[in-house]
């Protein structure tokens, strides 16, 4: 059997729905987390239910296209990782909910600090990512 691949670009919706039933192995996925960032692709739902329903189309175009024993894995943040989980489970089996802790190199293990850096100090930086283990019911 020789293995296919392809990347498309376009609205994931869009995209999705051009795909044939069971036809993907691994979904891979790491959409908008939700005014995570100032930029109008991560704003552009006005409440977190209007993200949330639109995870929830992406979760049926997500559960039509992966076979039966396919792997699905959602990149979350970490104010939203338990809606989306919650959400997902209306359609997957969550297996697990992987914790990626980013290191820089520096002697901090979490990444991202410099503890010479006072303003560094008294701000929040996200040191992790959550990324939402599944598989079709």
């Amino acid at each position: 059997m020789t293995a296919t691949w392809e990347i498309r670009q376009g609205d994931a919706l869009g995209r999705l729905r051009e795909m044939p039933d069971k036809s993907v192995h691994l979904i891979l996925t790491d959409p908008p987390y939700y005014r995570f960032k100032a930029l109008a692709w991560d704003r552009q739902w006005k409440t977190a239910e209007e993200y949330l329903e639109w995870i929830g189309q992406l979760c049926q175009e997500w559960r039509r296209i992966l076979t039966d024993n396919g792997s699905l894995y959602v990149f979350a943040s970490g104010s939203m990782v338990a809606r989306v989980e919650v959400k997902m489970s209306e359609w997957f089996y969550i297996l697990n909910r992987i914790v990626w802790v980013k290191h820089d190199g520096t002697k901090n293990r979490g990444g991202l600090w410099d503890r010479n850096d006072e303003q560094n100090l008294t701000t929040y930086f996200s040191q992790c990512e959550y990324i939402l283990f599944a598989e079709n019911r």
